[in-house]
């Protein structure tokens, strides 16, 4: 019964999702699972493993990798079911215990998906339930000056080589930003956390410049993690 706006920045919707090929990582929930059976648990512990975390130290990791692996086959059924994508092909990938990767019999999962959900946005903007904003960009978080509560967001849009700004404001404002190893101006958050990696080439698509994180942050969002940036052989050449 809600409505949403959708603020897309881009002329397409999924940005680097889009791209995304190897699959979906997913395991049942099952404590008493034999050696020779996956579980969510397992994958936890795999995820440990790879992450290089102490699973007894109070690491944001420690929060959050139970969340994923304990949600995991649910997100998988959602795809499914929900969204309708074909993902029954499954492997074992890299930091893997067992196969556990979920994808399409053909093509990208990551494009599979972006398509589905696209068809399901258009669905519900023909029903005026989504108000869906191409080619505008999220500028700022509207912050209420007594309680601190976000109260929306302002956006930048384009048309015509016209560009127009405008507030929209709402009682529930969702941050579904993608990375920031394409910005390479002067606020550039990949040059603050790991000026290390700035000669790298990047995978990341011309949109990733992380507006979100950086609107967020000037709103007092707190952050983790923003040191730990993948490298991919891929972008070891430009």
């Amino acid at each position: 019964g809600g409505k949403v706006t959708i603020v897309e920045k881009q002329a397409f919707m999924g940005g680097n999702s889009a791209y995304a090929s190897s699959g979906i990582n997913a395991a049942k929930n099952s404590s008493a699972s034999p050696d020779d059976e996956d579980s969510a648990e397992k994958f936890a512990l795999d995820t440990f493993k790879s992450s290089g975390v102490d699973s007894e130290s109070s690491h944001p990791a420690n929060d959050l990798i139970p969340v994923l692996t304990s949600n995991s086959f649910d997100a998988l059924r959602w795809a499914r079911e929900r969204v309708g994508v074909d993902l029954s092909k499954i492997g074992q990938l890299g930091g893997h215990s067992f196969a556990r990767t979920f994808r399409p019999a053909t093509g990208m999962a990551g494009s599979e998906l972006i398509f589905a959900i696209s068809k399901i946005i258009k669905s519900f903007v023909k029903t005026k339930q989504v108000e869906l904003k191409m080619n505008t960009a999220a500028k700022d978080l509207l912050v209420d000056e007594e309680s601190g509560k976000v109260i929306g967001v302002k956006v930048e849009g384009s048309s015509s080589n016209e560009k127009r700004e405008e507030s929209i404001y709402s009682n529930n404002v969702i941050l579904a930003t993608g990375g920031y190893a394409n910005d390479r101006t002067n606020s550039s958050i990949l040059q603050r956390f790991r000026p290390d990696l700035v000669k790298f080439a990047t995978t990341n698509g011309k949109f990733a410049t992380g507006d979100g994180h950086k609107m967020t942050m000037r709103a007092g969002g707190n952050t983790v993690d923003m040191e730990n940036v993948q490298v991919h052989p891929t972008a070891f050449i430009d």
